[in-house]
């Protein structure tokens, strides 16, 4: 027997009857000894009994209560993924790689605190690899970390500790879609956006896809500030926010409205169409850096040849930013714009018209005789060839045309006017019909003051400077101190100024539509 190397048994049937011809066999060589071989259909339940069990590719022996296969457990080396997104909704496929995996095999993750939730799925690539499939939302980020467990069919198992971690992205608190509107003069902080991390991860932002027009975006706190770049039209800037926390990352589109704050010139010739064409005289405007760029004088930016482009600044201060600015009368000196004296003659056909508009902040109840708003003027206010329009003498407008002195004198709407900006807009026709409007900037329409058909006759002779905010030929006469001059424009001479003809409802609405445009800048 010293030679065998194999023993042959007849048949697993037959074992029992030649049982004791081996109690005492020690082998010897190097081959083995051969066990019978069956499926576990073929087991005889005799105590001591050792076989392979060729379905579970195993030996096995009988304890005499229950078969017990004889295994190696397997090994655990990696896991891929460790982070799962467990609020990301769907299945997580893990990938294990160890040794001794054997079809049948089991995978569990197991909680810190214990809890085993087990994979949907598992399948056997190989003995070395392992697919594993579950839902995410089964991982628990109070539970993190979950060690890796594979069960053998045997019931041998392997345990991987501290492998499995719960990270979400970050979710966005703020609704996606327009954060507001901003007018393009605006400056400082704008909007907030925000997200939070389940786990605790510092939220960052960042700019992923288009263009926050001008703006610039906080990276820790989100804030989105800055001056928004200047535009035509009201115009929508859409973009896309990335924020990350610990790796992850969530997208979300916003936009927002950067709001066209039109410029007197923008509205009067740009979008209205009142220009050189139909006589525009004066067009100044302290939010236009054409026409004010804070320092020197001031440039009209009328385009009207025989009218002076560089415009003297007396006894002004400039003051208020963005669309609030304006000019402010000072004490103690004379106060005005002046024009220059070549604009005369203004009156002289009875088929002439002249128009006026304007913002003023007055400091002052104009409508009791406590001061007077000196709007536009070019006389001595004799009856010759001038223009004079003028609030809150005799509490009213004081209007005079060509050779007719306060052909309009009328009182004004009684308001609260001190420290309030409001629009003043004048059309005469001089053949016959004359409007006035005015509007403060928080009121919905203007109110119309005077809408007749006075006229009034011509003159020939030379007036003094044209001047806004002073007497021309005694200026001295000036506006209160602290009186502020926002945009002024003005039209004179021509069959066409303003309106055509004597179409004074047609002037009406060219004022309402400015103001509308404008009555913004100074809320």
């Amino acid at each position: 027997m010293d030679n065998i190397q194999e023993l042959q048994c007849p048949s697993n049937s037959a074992i029992h009857e030649v049982t004791g011809l081996y109690e005492n066999y020690t082998g010897s060589g190097t081959g083995g000894i051969k066990l019978p071989v069956g499926n576990s259909g073929a087991r005889v339940n005799t105590t001591g009994m050792l076989r392979f069990n060729s379905q579970l590719e195993l030996p096995e022996y009988y304890n005499g209560t229950t078969y017990v296969a004889i295994d190696s457990p397997p090994t655990i080396s990696s896991v891929s993924p460790t982070e799962v997104a467990s609020d990301a909704g769907g299945n997580e496929t893990f990938t294990i790689t160890g040794t001794r995996f054997v079809s049948g095999a089991v995978v569990n993750f197991v909680s810190h605190t214990g809890t085993e939730i087990t994979a949907s799925t598992v399948t056997v690539n190989s003995s070395t690899q392992i697919t594993a499939v579950i839902a995410k939302n089964s991982f628990v980020n109070a539970q993190e970390p979950y060690d890796v467990k594979v069960v053998n069919a045997s019931g041998l198992q392997a345990l991987l500790a501290d492998q499995i971690n719960v990270d979400n992205a970050p979710s966005w608190t703020t609704a996606a879609g327009s954060l507001g509107t901003i007018e393009e003069t605006a400056t400082g902080n704008h909007f907030t956006v925000a997200a939070t991390d389940a786990e605790g991860d510092t939220v960052s932002y960042s700019l992923q896809s288009g263009s926050l027009g001008g703006l610039s975006l906080n990276s820790s706190t989100g804030v989105i500030s800055g001056d928004p770049t200047d535009v035509n039209a009201d115009t929508t800037n859409s973009f896309t926010l990335r924020a990350t926390a610990g790796g992850k990352t969530t997208d979300r589109a916003f936009s927002y409205v950067t709001r066209n704050i039109p410029t007197f010139y923008d509205q009067i010739v740009t979008t209205m169409g009142l220009d050189t064409g139909d006589n525009l005289a004066i067009l100044i405007d302290p939010f236009d850096p054409n026409s004010d760029s804070g320092s020197g004088t001031i440039t009209n930016r009328s385009g009207r040849s025989n009218v002076d482009v560089n415009i003297t600044l007396n006894g002004l201060s400039r003051g208020g930013t963005g669309t609030g600015k304006y000019w402010e009368v000072l004490t103690g000196i004379d106060s005005y714009m002046s024009f220059g004296n070549n604009i005369t003659n203004i009156t002289n056909a009875s088929t002439r018209s002249w128009a006026y508009c304007g913002w003023w902040r007055p400091n002052f109840e104009v409508d009791q005789g406590n001061g007077i708003l000196w709007m536009l003027n070019d006389g001595d206010w004799s009856p010759f060839s001038q223009i004079g329009v003028r609030a809150g003498q005799g509490n009213g407008y004081y209007l005079h045309s060509g050779s007719n002195h306060s052909f309009i004198n009328t009182s004004m709407p009684s308001a609260t006017y001190t420290n309030k900006w409001i629009f003043f807009g004048i059309f005469h026709y001089v053949g016959g019909g004359t409007v006035v409007m005015q509007g403060f900037h928080d009121a919905t329409n203007l109110t119309e003051v005077v809408f007749s058909s006075q006229n009034s006759s011509t003159g020939n002779a030379s007036g003094h400077d044209m001047m806004i905010g002073a007497r021309p030929d005694q200026t001295s006469e000036d506006c209160p101190t602290g009186t502020r001059i926002g945009p002024q424009a003005a039209w004179y001479g021509g069959d066409n100024s303003f309106v055509t003809g004597s179409a004074i409802s047609t002037a009406r609405t060219q004022f309402e539509t400015i103001f509308d445009a404008t009555k913004s800048r100074y809320s």
